[in-house]
This record gives structure tokens, sequence and C-alpha cells, in this order.
């Protein structure tokens, strides 16, 4: 999934239970299982070479992280929250570090740990559900996970933990 979904679902964690560390967990917790569901970007790059499929995931990265941004300024600031809490900031970071590792492993391919990492979040996309979806169905799904995660974070209606 992308940035834009899992960083509003780790901001509900973050408001669910307040606590940074705890909430910086299940941040992590959820982007794993997120991952599971087929969403058709799990093969974006694959047909580049290593210097072109460094500057697309960069570029898709961008985008993506500029919608996160759009998203969660649309949702925390219409509650009148300058600040998120320090809960919901943790629950986002979880939620968004993964793939922020994936995409430093791009860049350290010879790094022995984010090569572990990557063949552990390869198993959490890939291998879990062995259905690959189109990018237009895969499209579908992760706006449809969004669009629960700002559902749940409306019902919240605000009364998150501190």
């Amino acid at each position: 999934m992308f940035l834009v979904v899992h960083a509003p679902v780790g901001a509900l964690m973050g408001m669910w239970v307040g606590q940074p560390l705890a909430a910086f967990a299940l941040g992590v917790a959820s982007h794993a299982l997120l991952d599971i569901i087929p969403h058709g970007d799990e093969h974006l790059t694959d047909h580049l070479p290593p210097a072109a499929r460094v500057r697309r995931i960069f570029l898709y990265g961008s985008i993506d992280a500029v919608c996160m941004a759009v998203v969660l300024v649309a949702v925390l600031g219409s509650w009148g929250m300058d600040v998120p809490t320090i809960g919901i900031l943790a629950g986002i970071s979880g939620g968004v570090l993964p793939d922020i590792l994936q995409g430093v492993s791009e860049l350290f391919p010879g790094n022995r740990a984010l090569r572990t990492y990557q063949r552990v979040h390869h198993f959490f996309h890939c291998e879990i559900i062995r259905y690959e979806s189109s990018f237009l169905v895969g499209m579908v799904t992760q706006c449809a996970m969004l669009a629960v995660a700002l559902w749940g974070i409306t019902a919240f209606g605000g009364t998150y933990a501190y």
C-alpha cells in the first residue's frame, strides 16, 4: 500500500492507544497487515534496471509523501489540531517506516540487514496471499482502505487518547 494509506491507519492506531511506544508498534503491525492485502503496486518498478528503479521509487515515493501530507493535514486540521499528539505521530511513524526502510534498502543493496528486511517485507507483500491484482484493482483496494481509515478517524470524533 502507499504511504497515503499507511499513515492514516497509523494515525488511527495512535489515536486509539495514545501511548507512543504502543502506537508505533501498532503502526508497524498495521503496515504488515495492510501489505498482506493484494494492492497492485507490488511490482511497479521490477522491470527497470537498478539506477532507473531507484529514481522511479524516489519519484513515486515523493508523490506519495505529498499526498500523505495533504490527507493528514486535511484530516487532523479538520479538528483544529495544529500539532498531532506524540501518540498519533508515533503511529504514523510506525505505519510508514517499513516502506521508508524498503526505499533505503534499494539505495544500499549490499547491506545484509537491509536485504534481510527486504525479504521480510516481500514475504508480507507477495507470499502470504499469492495473488497479484492489477494496478487498477489495487488502486480501488487502496482507496477503499483509505476510506475505511478516514472513516475510523472521523468516527473517533476527536476523542483520541492523550
